[in-house]
């Protein structure tokens, strides 16, 4: 039997299948909505954690957001709702896993599908600055891809507005650009950096800054130029370079990035079109498989405590 307050939720239109992810303070499963067999994917929030790690404005921003986005390489928001003890986003299950699993698993991506995926990232990432939207966590684990092939930034956590520049450190050490490290101010252009770390970490397979604590990464980051192999094209070491410049004032711009000698050729309206295939697509047996991504622990996770909260705060959810 369920309670009365799980009666009025709308999680009971949903069959709750495996967890294809967890977080700090989140689960993922992907589900079946009863009335329609539609398959989609449930962000299952905590509340009390959220308070707890004060991310409340986060999980605020991040619903608004994603609510106010369209584009073809950006999971999309179908509904959200919340009750007594989570908040739970309802997004289009993205089938293939994301590019993290795929690098581990291969062990290295082709050339043309990984120009092919940074082509499209570029695309998602000016969608995003257009709406004056710092996207601040790029990394393969957020990018996800369809059963088609093509790439899907999800996870909006850490997403912000930004008009002029916003002082939060936040996101993965490895991608933080040396403006946010510094505290000194940062805007969109942090993503730039994101992209010159997510290509040389996807062609070379380790990030291009790695220490043994925090602090001696943020270090290297901030004081320290990098080191390109050379056994990469030329045209591949002078985009990483134009995006890994420390000042954000002179680092490679959207219309240097699409202009650069590494992406000559490109049709950026095909690109945005979906009508260049990529060579790679996921295998998947129905609608349902979930097999492209890792396997999670179901229950026991802090996450799935259900601790009273004041939902009052949640109001604007």
């Amino acid at each position: 039997m369920r309670s009365p307050s799980e009666e009025l939720s709308p999680l009971h239109r949903y069959s709750l299948m495996r967890t294809i992810g967890t977080g700090s303070f989140a689960r993922v499963r992907v589900a079946v909505e009863k009335s329609t067999n539609a398959v989609v994917v449930i962000k299952i929030i905590s509340k009390s954690m959220v308070l707890e790690r004060n991310q409340l404005a986060h999980a605020l921003e991040e619903r608004k957001l994603q609510a106010s986005l369209r584009h073809p390489f950006l999971v999309s928001l179908k509904s959200a709702f919340q009750d007594q003890f989570f908040l739970y986003l309802v997004l289009e299950y993205v089938q293939g896993g994301d590019l993290y699993t795929l690098l581990v698993k291969k062990g290295s991506i082709e050339a043309h599908d990984a120009k092919l995926y940074f082509s499209e990232v570029v695309c998602a990432l000016s969608y995003l600055h257009s709406k004056h939207i710092a996207y601040r966590d790029l990394k393969p684990e957020n990018i996800l891809l369809t059963s088609t092939g093509h790439i899907k930034l999800t996870d909006f956590g850490l997403a912000k507005e930004v008009r002029e520049r916003t002082y939060t450190l936040c996101g993965t050490p490895q991608y933080l650009s040396p403006e946010m490290i510094n505290r000194e101010g940062h805007d969109e252009r942090c993503d730039w950096w994101a992209v010159g770390v997510l290509m040389y970490e996807m062609l070379v397979g380790s990030p291009p800054f790695e220490a043994d604590s925090p602090l001696g990464l943020y270090e290297r980051i901030l004081t320290e130029e990098v080191d390109l192999p050379t056994e990469l094209p030329k045209e591949v070491r002078a985009l990483i370079t134009m995006l890994l410049i420390k000042d954000p004032s002179k680092r490679a711009s959207e219309r240097q990035i699409k202009g650069s000698a590494y992406f000559a050729g490109v049709n950026w309206d095909q690109v945005e079109q979906c009508t260049v295939q990529p060579h790679y697509c996921p295998s998947a047996k129905n609608p349902l498989d979930t097999s492209c991504f890792d396997k999670y622990p179901e229950s026991g996770l802090p996450v799935d405590e259900k601790k009273p909260t004041d939902s009052s705060q949640f109001a604007d959810f």
